[in-house]
């Protein structure tokens, strides 16, 4: 019985030691992965996994700046026939990565049980660079979209234009020649389907519409108008050569006051008497 009960301690031991040694020996292999995005974007990797064999992935390390989801696919260029052959899988798991500030991350995933994490046989990389949203002031001229409600800045000396985000009413205004500071932003769909990327403004300002300038003997005169929010520009004419003087209506206001709103009614009135009629 002594020796009975020897032989299958002995036993025991050597399987143990040769699903040790098994494991120690097993090659792990290390894939890695570079991703660029900008905050709020999401990045993402699809990893292949066969749960028949009671592996998983897992996240081994992590930034808390970068929130990490899962979800399970299918891997379209893997044929397992029909029926599936056996041990074969077209499964992954695509895990998503959206980062909430700029910098450079690592994460590490590993593949293997999940029950028994210094048990594992794959490694993932995920080198994640995340970029700054870009910031820009931009000058341009405002015209409505091919769709409704959709307006657009074309830029000064340029074929670039930007869809505008949440567009202002005093900028919904054809032709009108803004300064605009906003987030260039090209994570986002719209409708509108129109511009080389949206622009979600942080503020802007009314520029003026045209300077002219002529010369003379004596004097340069050049006469600048600056248009006020969501008013009509007078047909101005240049200056006479030799009249030295500058011509600069009131800074832009937001919401014009019902006094002004009456006298640009009246203006456009007398426009439209003698054939200037504001589009």
């Amino acid at each position: 019985m002594g020796t009975t009960r020897l032989f299958a301690l002995v036993l025991v031991a050597v399987i143990l030691g040769v699903a040790f040694l098994t494991q120690s020996d097993a090659q792990v292999t290390t894939a890695t992965y570079n991703l660029t995005v900008e905050i709020g974007q999401v990045g993402q990797v699809r990893l292949p996994v066969n749960v028949s064999t009671g592996c998983s992935w897992w996240v081994e390390s992590a930034p808390s700046s970068v929130d990490i989801s899962t979800s399970n696919g299918t891997d379209p260029t893997v044929d397992c026939g029909n029926p599936p052959r056996a041990g074969c899988s077209n499964a992954v798991v695509v895990y998503s990565f959206k980062p909430n500030m700029a910098g450079n991350f690592t994460i590490e995933l590993r593949y293997g049980h999940s029950w028994a994490h210094s048990e594992y046989y794959e490694i993932a990389i995920v080198h994640l660079s995340v970029l700054s949203l870009t910031t820009a002031v931009i000058q341009g001229t405002i015209h409505s979209g091919v769709e409704a409600g959709c307006w657009l800045i074309q830029v000064d000396y340029s074929n670039t234009e930007y869809l505008l985000l949440d567009t202002p009413d005093a900028l919904r205004v054809n032709g009108l020649h803004v300064q605009i500071t906003g987030t260039i932003r090209t994570d986002i769909a719209s409708y509108c389907m129109q511009g080389d990327g949206a622009l979600e403004i942080i503020s802007y300002s009314i520029m003026s519409s045209w300077t002219t300038s002529s010369s003379s003997e004596s004097c340069t005169s050049t006469m600048t108008v600056t248009l006020t929010s969501g008013l009509p520009i007078p047909p101005l004419a240049p200056p006479l050569p030799g009249s030295c003087y500058d011509f600069v209506t009131v800074p832009p206001t937001v919401s014009p006051s019902p006094i002004v709103k009456a006298l640009t009614d009246f203006w456009n009135w007398l426009q439209c008497l003698f054939g200037y009629c504001p589009t």
